[in-house]
């Protein structure tokens, strides 16, 4: 099956992802350390990721709480906490 550039697969249900959607990002290369947000996948690709993964899977598989930490982390990060 032909993938779309403009889409990238979830690594959690193999569904399509836009490339200007958000998602979350998985651990990769370029020091970039465990998943994030981003609010653009293409983005995501600078940062080196092993993969993406839907939101909805995301919180399916971790939980609510666990997407609240990364979109409260970079905050915490910039204000020293953690």
């Amino acid at each position: 099956m032909a993938t779309n550039p403009a889409t990238h697969p979830c690594r959690i249900c193999g569904g399509p992802i836009d490339g200007s959607g958000p998602a979350v990002a998985l651990a990769g290369a370029n020091g970039f350390d465990g998943p994030a947000f981003v609010p653009f996948v293409n983005e995501a690709a600078t940062l080196g990721t092993a993969g993406v993964e839907h939101i909805d899977c995301f919180v399916a598989a971790h939980g609510d709480r666990a997407l609240a930490e990364l979109l409260h982390a970079p905050k915490a990060r910039a204000m020293g906490t953690a």
